[in-house]
């Protein structure tokens, strides 16, 4: 539902052990509508956004990547896949929360979501470009969505 604001999907964010560690995956209401995933730069927030607008009742799948890096300070890669497609990527020091489970439908807690989340799967290790595909291929089945042909 477009409440004309920031609505939390997923989370793990604090400031320990920095200012602004972990990450945050947003469906943004307010001004662009769009998709926005936020990653600790110690006292930032590096953004990455989707280039396809929100839409209200349409099912997407969205992936977050963060590779590389070490976690406490180091450069990392950033990306947001948005239905089987590369959105945005970059690279950016990233610091992973320590101090903060993983929180689900409130980013933090006043930004709650408006809507449904139909599956979240996570991994403890970068996956590859191939196993990426494989995961979107297997929502995309699941959840009757429609991928690029390379994800066949």
């Amino acid at each position: 539902t477009d409440g004309n604001s920031h609505q939390g999907v997923i989370e793990s964010r604090s400031g320990s052990p920095v200012t602004r560690s972990g990450y945050n995956l947003y469906a943004r209401w307010s001004g662009a509508n769009r998709w926005s995933f936020w990653t600790g730069s110690n006292s930032a927030w590096t953004q990455r956004e989707s280039t396809t607008d929100l839409a209200l009742n349409r099912a997407d799948i969205v992936s977050c990547i963060i590779s590389g890096g070490d976690g406490a300070g180091a450069t990392a890669t950033t990306t947001l896949r948005l239905n089987g497609a590369q959105e945005a990527t970059g690279t950016a020091a990233f610091y992973k929360s320590t101090a903060q489970a993983t929180g689900v439908g409130n980013v933090p807690t006043s930004f709650f979501l408006k809507g449904q989340i139909g599956e979240i799967i996570m991994y403890d290790r970068a996956l590859s470009a191939t196993e990426i595909q494989h995961v979107e291929a297997y929502l995309s089945l699941k959840y009757n969505k429609t991928l690029p042909t390379a994800h066949a």
